[in-house]
Formats: structure tokens, sequence, C-alpha cells
């Protein structure tokens, strides 16, 4: 009875004397001097051999910890002695020879084990072994070993050797990773365009993003890359967006039923900034025509041009317009506070009241919106602007106006302009002390202890007599409270009036 032929086990080969990490001594093999000029590159090695800085230091401070593995091949043309080809540890090699560069009597030859597979296949499956077993792999390494593997093991199987079950569950079994995965990888080899596997090649794209980007045709790929600033940043479900967005791109119909010719400068628009614009109707497979945004996109379709120049020759004639009426606002707030400070600098003058007593009265009550000294000079010489600090009685509350009208001596309706009459306080009593008229103002007087109203006048920032005989020596004494008297019709006075006028312009009473 014929033997049964004895299926595949990649365990049959994955043992401890065919890895480049093996225990030398423990597995009995025997590790040789070999020139270095007798050793060759593989032309099956698929992995990265680059970057070996790192690895020239380790070597030059540490030495060869591991041998390379090599197996017979040709003699190299010009050579001494039998040549070799790296099955592993090209790395190694290239870090090797860059030191021999230095100092070629120490590093004329390197260590390594000799083996001798028993044909191509299985060279180039030593060679995946064990540079699996020793490098920390890349998603783009697996990759292009699961193809290998895939190649090989089917390979093996049309030369008759048993591979049980399925041949990608082979792969996966022999490669330890997932089926799944295995098949993501697949779908990545088969389906990444040019630019984005040099970038998965590099690891500036990662597998979950490669994967998303792979499903979608060659083209979408292209317009995502060609419409992002920063492609290797972008997610898996960035690259999933932007997926479903060119599907429904490519939806719209134009007249004709045919496909929509802005599809791609509306794709572009979005993928520019991505977190907004969700609700536009390109993104929904819809066309520009009922866009909330047709006046505005950038990427708006050209048949609805004449459309949008009308729009915007609108949008200026109401900028225009919207610009000219702010500046006649600009103007006017300008002419009103011109017209506040005129009162108050008149009110102020009248009054003698400073600066700082002005300040130090807001102050008291935590209002702090007078402005400083130099702009309220300003200001009351008619150069007001329309700042905020300019326009001070409507930021006045109701105490700091009362007390603003009680510094300059007169009412809140002057101060806002209802009244054109400075004076105030009619028929209302203020003590002495603490409110005094403006000179030459008639008023009312009642003397400490007196219940009897006097008739006097307020001169030379004083209480004096205003009876004919009056003179600029007749003061009053012990005025406690006064008041203004009621306001006489046109043309009338009241006692002593006369006076008071002759000796305002200095005359003699």
């Amino acid at each position: 009875m014929a033997e049964k032929k004895k299926g595949f086990s990649i365990g049959d080969y994955n043992t401890p004397d065919f890895v480049s990490n093996l225990d030398t001594a423990a597995a009995a093999v025997q590790v040789i001097e070999i020139p270095i000029q007798s050793v060759q590159i593989n032309e099956k090695n698929f992995y990265d051999t680059s970057n070996v800085e790192e690895l020239v230091k380790s070597i030059a401070l540490n030495g060869l910890i591991e041998p390379i593995i090599v197996m017979p091949t040709d003699p190299i043309p010009g050579a001494v002695g039998p040549a070799y080809r790296i099955i592993s540890g090209h790395r190694r090699f290239s870090a090797w020879w860059e030191l021999s560069s230095d100092d070629p009597v120490k590093y004329a030859a390197i260590q390594a084990i000799v083996k001798t597979p028993a044909n191509e296949i299985m060279e180039e499956l030593l060679l995946i072994e064990a540079n699996r077993a020793t490098r920390v792999m890349s998603s783009a390494d697996t990759m292009k070993q699961a193809e290998r593997y895939t190649d090989l093991l089917g390979r093996l199987k049309e030369q008759g050797v048993e591979i049980p079950g399925r041949l990608r569950d082979a792969v996966a079994e022999a490669m330890n990773i997932s089926a799944s995965r295995l098949a993501r990888l697949n779908v990545i080899r088969k389906g990444l365009s040019d630019k984005a596997m040099a970038m998965f090649e590099t690891n500036a794209l990662n597998e979950s993003v490669a994967y998303e980007l792979a499903q979608a045709p060659i083209e979408v790929q292209e317009k995502i890359f060609a419409s992002s600033k920063e492609p290797a940043k972008m997610t898996a479900w960035q690259i999933e967006e932007r997926v479903k967005w060119r599907a429904n791109l490519d939806k719209i119909k134009c007249k004709g039923e045919q496909v929509c010719n802005n599809r791609d400068r509306m794709f572009s628009e979005k993928c520019k900034d991505a977190n907004r614009y969700n609700y536009l109707q390109c993104v929904q497979g819809e066309c520009c025509k009922n866009c909330s945004r047709l006046y505005t996109c950038a990427s708006a379709c050209s048949q609805f041009s004449d459309k949008i120049k009308k729009q915007k020759a609108l949008e200026r004639d109401l900028k225009s317009k919207e610009k000219s009426d702010a500046e006649t606002k600009k103007l006017n707030l300008i002419a009103e506070n011109n017209k506040q400070w005129l009162r108050l600098g008149y009110a102020r003058e009248k009054s003698g009241v400073e600066y700082e007593e002005i300040s130090q009265a807001l102050r008291d009550v935590q209002c702090y919106v007078w402005p400083c000294k130099a702009s309220m000079d300003q200001y009351e010489n008619g150069e007001c602007d329309d700042s905020w600090s300019a326009n001070i009685l409507g930021r006045l509350n109701a105490d700091a106006l009362a007390i603003v009208a009680r510094l300059f001596r007169c009412s809140t309706d002057y101060l806002l302009g209802l009244s054109t009459e400075l004076t105030v306080y009619k028929g209302e009593w203020q003590k002495a002390d603490e409110i005094h008229p403006n000179n030459g103002d008639y008023v009312l007087i009642l003397k400490n202890k007196s219940d009897v109203i006097e008739q006097t006048v307020y001169f030379k920032d004083d209480f004096m007599d205003a009876t004919d005989k009056s003179t600029a020596n007749n003061y009053v004494k012990d005025v406690e409270y006064w008041s203004y008297p009621p306001r006489l019709p046109d043309g009338k006075k009241f006692p002593g009036q006369s006076t008071i006028e002759k000796l305002a312009r200095g005359e003699k009473p």
C-alpha cells in the first residue's frame, strides 16, 4: 500500500535552526567566517534595508550578535572561493559593509550560518520565516509577505504538497495573522492607487485608512488625495465619508440625464472643509440650483453663473447702501456727541467744577465711565468722535447722571437736551453749605433758626442783600437753605434785580 503523502505544515520549516535568532549552540549549527566580497544580496528579499545608522553603531559597539544566514550560490566573477547568497540578515550585512569602509581588516569577513534549501520555493520560505521572526513587521511588509506566501504555497500545492483547508487559511496560519486581516491586506494590495501605495509602504498611511481607500475606484482615490491638504493625517472614517460623498455626487444628473460636469469641483470644495456644510445638497447627491450656498460657493455650477452675477450685483448695492447708512449714522452720532459735550462743557464752566471733583464723585458710586481729562477737554472743544467714550450720557446710569447734575448745578433735563434752561431746582430748597447757585442768580433764602423767607442774590460766591440800597459789601450771614423763585412773565423783574444787574456791570447801585 502506497504511503500517504504528508500534508504541508509551515511548522516543518519554522524550526529554531531556520531563523536568524536561533541559539547556535543548542541547534548544533556551524558558524563560519565568510569574506564580505563573497556575499550576494538576495533578489527575492522585499523587506526594507534602509536606515541602518543605529545598527551600525550597535555592531561597532557590541559586535555582530546574530550571524547572518546564507546559502551556497554560483561563484562571483573575480572573487576567490565559494560564493553565498543571503537568506536572512540583509540589514546586518549592509551595516557590516558600511563599517568595512572605515576598517577593512576588522570587518573583512562576516559570521554566517550556511543553509541549503531544497529548492527556490524553500529558499524564499526560509527567507520570509527568518525575517518574520526577527523583524518588527510593518503593514506593508506583512502585505508583501502574504502575497509571497500565497504564491509559494500555491506552487507547492501544484507540486503535490498537501495544503489542508483553504489556501488563504493556510497562509494566515503560517503568518500567524487572522484570515480577515489577510483579506484586508489583499484588498489593499489589489485596489490601492500607486500614490497611496507609496505612502502605505513608507508607513505614512496606516492600514485602516489604506483599506478604506482601496475599496474605492482608483479615480476616486486620486480625487481624495488631490482635494486633501494632508492626506497622511486622514482617518479611516474620513476616507469612508469622502467615498460616500463622491458616490452621491456621481448620482447627480444634469439636463439630458447626463452626469454632472461640476462634481469634481463640488467634491474638492467639500473636502477642503470636511467638518462644515454637511447639509449641502451636493453632499446629499442633489443639484446646485436649490443649494443655500449657491451664491457664495466657490464651486457652484457654471450654468447658474448669470443668476449668481445678478445676485452678487444686488449684494454689492446693498453693501454700498449699508456702508453709506453706517457713515451717516456715524456722522449723526458725532454730531449728537458734540451737542452733549457742548451742554456739559457750558454747565461745567458755569459751575466751576474741575475734572478731579467729577471723577471722585463718580468713583464714590463705582461709576468709571467718565473720560480722562485730555479726552474731556477735547470733547468740550467740539472734537468728538463716534467712540463709546464720547457718548457719555448714553453710559451714565441714573445715579451717576443725578450726581453730575448736582455738581453742575443744573437739571438732568438740561444735560439730556430736554431743556435749554441751565438753572434748576425751581421750587426746591437746597442746603447752602452743599450746593451754591450760579453767580448773579436771584434766589430766596432761609436763615438759621428762622422761618421767614427773604430775597437775595448770589454774587461773588456769596449771598448778598438785594434791596435798592445794596452794596458789594452787604453780604447775608447764616444762610441755611436757598431756592430759586418762580419764573416771572417776560418783562417782569424781582425786587432788587436792577441793583444786581448794575453790580454785575461794575456800576454803583
